[in-house]
């Protein structure tokens, strides 16, 4: 269930991805952000992109930077971690240096939290747009509470709109999660 470009760039004779690659990901992280901030009045100018630096993280930062790109918006922050962070701090000050008016981040659970909790200790309001990974996981509502309004995350499917079967994962997810 990777998501990583990588691994369907191989040229396996025999491969199956059932997530869409990073690189889509990355695309609909964009244009889900680009939406939901004209709707608002707030067209996206200044962005930053935060993300797990590692093959999952960089495809889809790299299709994240492409779409601002083409499409005009400035991205004044494009900054690779290593996704077993302990302090993401300077990771904040770099945001807020940047005067991004959005954050585009691809987190695992762990580093997703500290990047949240380190940006509201900030004082920060700037719109979080995550790109499934931790910010789609009932553990990441679960560790940062109210903290989380102000998230915005796009994922890979929709158990909720799957009907019976949605049900039965949703029982699954009960008793594994």
């Amino acid at each position: 269930t990777s998501f990583a470009d990588t691994l369907t760039q191989q040229g396996y004779k025999f491969f199956f991805q059932l997530p869409a690659a990073a690189s889509k990901m990355g695309t609909a992280q964009f244009r889900y952000a680009s939406e939901v901030a004209k709707a608002n009045g707030s067209p996206l100018s200044n962005v930053a992109i935060v993300y797990a630096n590692n093959a999952y993280g960089a495809s889809q930062a790299e299709s994240l930077k492409k779409q601002a790109e083409q499409s005009g918006t400035k991205v004044v922050l494009f900054e690779g971690y290593s996704p077993e962070i302990t302090d993401a701090n300077p990771i904040v000050a770099k945001i807020q240096a940047s005067k991004a008016d959005a954050v585009f981040s691809i987190a695992y659970v762990t580093d997703g939290v500290l990047l949240m909790r380190a940006l509201k200790s900030a004082g920060s309001t700037v719109p979080m747009f995550g790109g499934t990974g931790g910010y789609v996981t009932p553990d990441f509502l679960k560790v940062l509470g109210p903290a989380v309004n102000g998230v915005f995350s796009v994922t890979t499917s929709n158990p909720d709109g799957y009907g019976a079967i949605g049900e039965a994962m949703g029982g699954l997810r009960a008793v594994i999660g």
